[in-house]
């Protein structure tokens, strides 16, 4: 395999944003415009673009050690059941403290839960196995899987973090006209806002997980399931997730800054990937 050689993790990294940005748009921007037309069915499973993405870039740029790498990342799920527990249901105690937050402004509790418990367990199952293999898989595979080890050499954990989690709010951006997605007109300054301090929680569990692909995904999905950062009408409601999100995203802050300098190991890009 021809692998192009001299990439820094940067320019590694910003050669997979473009790619991730160019596979996705190339679908959601048409579907923006017609989203009853073909692109409509199409895009509303268009989610593997960074996925793609980063199995293009790590081909091409570092050939099969870029391949291995990332799937080491994916099979990397021996990190101790605390972690699946926390990854799954941490999510959930998010949306209740959003729940409760929202409940002494004087709304209610089921505003900031999602309506996937109003169908029964075997409903939530199958709608986070199917979170799992599209927005969890086909988003995961680059944020996490492959942008974040890059962007932790070059701008450190909190940097990349923030860094990544506005790419990230900024890649969603069609989706605020595309009707019948779930971002249409909502509003674009949460998103931006908000994805932030979640990349803070998913750099905190990669680290803590050995840099694990697997429970990153399961973290997204458990996300979008339990609707832990609402997109609903309620503004007041968006907002009290923003805050509680960032308070969270606060307490971990320290914790990642002193992980990624007491053990780059976890993260770190491959020694044959030469520094910026």
């Amino acid at each position: 395999m021809m692998v192009i050689p001299k990439y820094s993790p940067l320019r590694r990294a910003v050669i997979f944003c473009l790619l991730a940005f160019a596979i996705t748009w190339v679908v959601w921007l048409p579907r923006a415009l017609d989203s009853d037309g073909w692109f409509g069915d199409l895009g509303a499973f268009w989610t593997y673009g960074p996925a793609l993405a980063a199995v293009a870039t790590a081909a091409i740029t570092a050939g099969r050690s870029g391949l291995r790498e990332l799937w080491s990342r994916l099979t990397t799920w021996r990190v101790g059941w605390i972690w699946y527990i926390l990854a799954i249901f941490g999510p959930l105690a998010l949306a209740s403290v959003i729940g409760l937050v929202n409940m002494t402004l004087g709304g209610t509790f089921a505003e900031a839960m999602s309506d996937v418990f109003d169908d029964g367990v075997g409903a939530v199952a199958l709608t986070f196995l199917a979170l799992f293999l599209t927005d969890g898989l086909g988003e995961e595979t680059g944020w996490r899987g492959y942008a974040l080890p890059r962007l932790l050499d070059v701008t450190g954990a909190v940097g990349a973090s923030l860094v990544l989690g506005v790419i990230w709010a900024a890649w969603h951006l069609p989706l605020f006209w595309t009707e019948g997605a779930s971002l249409f007109e909502t509003s674009i300054l949460v998103l931006f806002i908000r994805l932030p301090a979640t990349s803070v929680m998913f750099t905190w569990l990669f680290q803590r997980t050995k840099g694990s692909l697997l429970l990153a995904i399961i973290f997204h999905a458990a996300l979008n399931l339990f609707g832990s950062a609402p997109t609903g009408d309620s503004l007041r409601v968006l907002w009290i997730g923003v805050a509680v999100q960032w308070v969270v995203a606060l307490v971990l802050i320290p914790q990642v800054r002193r992980q990624h300098a007491r053990s780059r190991i976890i993260a770190a890009v491959p020694p044959s990937e030469p520094p910026v």
